[in-house]
């Protein structure tokens, strides 16, 4: 009996065995459309993904368009420049001697008719007196930057007088000047200023007040009379030093 029951277990092993190696395989249609389906699955898939991060594009997009612009920085002000009238020393430049050939006699009349020309009750006669100086220009030019550097332009009869002084050496020098400050801007800057034109005349004068070739060139520059008589311009080694040389530049920072 034993035996029995083994030939059928061995039977039925060998049928389900059978139908098993005998089952059709899938035809290529089949296995092509599961293909298809799995490839339609992903195209799905990343179009789904494609769609999501398209949408947070948008949305970042729409946020930066909303957000408020920033506000413009502001540009510091710049540092407003001190200007100390004690950094000039007038009174540190020595007193002018008479130009060479002046009389004793003829420098105390230029000393005599400075002070009526600057007196504020000269009236007619400080116009008389103006035009005495004016025709002996190189001779009362001395004169005239002793006055002016004694000057005190905080004052309004200082700074009065040193505006007469300015405009009498500009017109004996042809035009030129060196600039003057009025009640436009604070004091201390227009007193600084004008102290500084004051030390620019003198030091135009330092180089024009000796009676030689190389000074008598710097008057004929400093008053323009090489330009009134048409004269060529002197060779560079006659020329003589530039008119106020390296002072200019102090003017600059106005």
């Amino acid at each position: 009996m034993f035996i029995g029951s083994a030939v059928v277990l061995v039977l039925l092993g060998y049928g389900i065995w059978e139908m098993y190696l005998k089952a059709p395989e899938p035809s290529a249609p089949e296995q092509a459309s599961v293909v298809e389906e799995t490839q339609e699955s992903q195209d799905e898939a990343d179009a789904t993904a494609s769609s999501v991060a398209g949408g947070a594009d948008e949305q970042g997009a729409a946020a930066e368009a909303s957000a408020p612009a920033a506000d413009p920085v502001p540009e510091k002000p710049k540092p407003k420049k001190l200007h100390d009238p004690s950094s000039v020393d007038l009174a540190a430049i020595a007193d002018y001697a008479p130009f060479a050939g002046t009389s004793d006699d003829t420098w105390n009349e230029l000393r005599r008719d400075m002070a009526e020309f600057v007196d504020p009750n000269s009236g007619a006669a400080g116009n008389r007196a103006r035009k005495r100086l004016e025709a002996t220009p190189r001779q009362a030019f001395p004169v005239i930057l002793n006055f002016f550097k004694r000057m005190d332009f905080a004052t309004d009869e200082g700074h009065r007088n040193g505006d007469l002084c300015q405009k009498l050496l500009m017109d004996l020098c042809g035009g030129r000047n060196f600039g003057w400050k009025y009640g436009d801007v604070e004091e201390n800057e227009r007193v600084t200023f004008n102290k500084k034109v004051v030390r620019s005349w003198c030091r135009s004068w330092d180089q024009a007040n000796e009676d030689t070739l190389e000074g008598n060139q710097a008057w004929a520059k400093l008053s323009k009379q090489d330009e009134k008589t048409g004269d060529a311009k002197p060779a560079a080694a006659e020329a003589g030093p530039e008119l106020g040389t390296g002072d200019l530049d102090d003017l600059d920072d106005f």
